[in-house]
């Protein structure tokens, strides 16, 4: 891991760049690699912040919209979870979830190649398990719930904001 230095940004947790990472280097393997792949960024700047791509790795990089595309779906599927898992009226879980589904951020945001859509994901999960724990009284889902919280830290920090009605709900 590269070093931290926190003179011009805040901390991240590693969690999404290290997934987004290993799919990456998961779909290298099935990338055909081109001979004399030449330097598609030119290096502007004389520095070692800007590298220059190669075709290769461009491509590698625009494979984890894959990845993105299906956090968008599971953080969809995991919010419709909640909706039906709350028991509320038929009517009131179809506008509930029409509401939730047209909802133009939760589809942008799996396109911003950032961590707010896998910590969106973890902290859907989590509010999932713990509704299901609250029927069924199983270790499996509390279990869950934690792991999912933590696992929504590890990848952005502000994700301890579920814990709140996750703590309500136990109570």
């Amino acid at each position: 891991w590269p070093g931290i230095d926190l003179t011009n940004q805040y901390y991240q947790p590693k969690l999404y760049h290290a997934a987004v990472a290993y799919f990456m280097k998961f779909n290298s393997f099935f990338m055909p690699h081109f001979a004399g792949s030449e330097n598609i960024v030119p290096n502007v700047a004389e520095s070692t912040h800007f590298v220059n791509f190669t075709l290769f790795d461009y491509t590698a990089f625009e494979t984890a919209r894959i990845f993105l595309a299906l956090q968008g779906i599971i953080t969809l599927y995991f919010a419709y979870k909640v909706i039906v898992e709350l028991n509320l009226s038929k009517r009131t879980s179809i506008i509930g979830g029409l509401i939730l589904f047209f909802t133009p951020v939760f589809w942008f945001i799996s396109a911003y190649k950032n961590n707010d859509s896998l910590s969106l994901l973890f902290s859907f999960a989590a509010l999932f398990a713990a509704l299901r724990y609250h029927k069924t009284h199983s270790y499996l889902p509390l279990v869950l719930t934690a792991v999912c919280i933590g696992l929504g830290m590890e990848t952005k920090l502000s994700t301890v904001v579920v814990a709140f009605p996750v703590a309500a709900i136990f109570l």
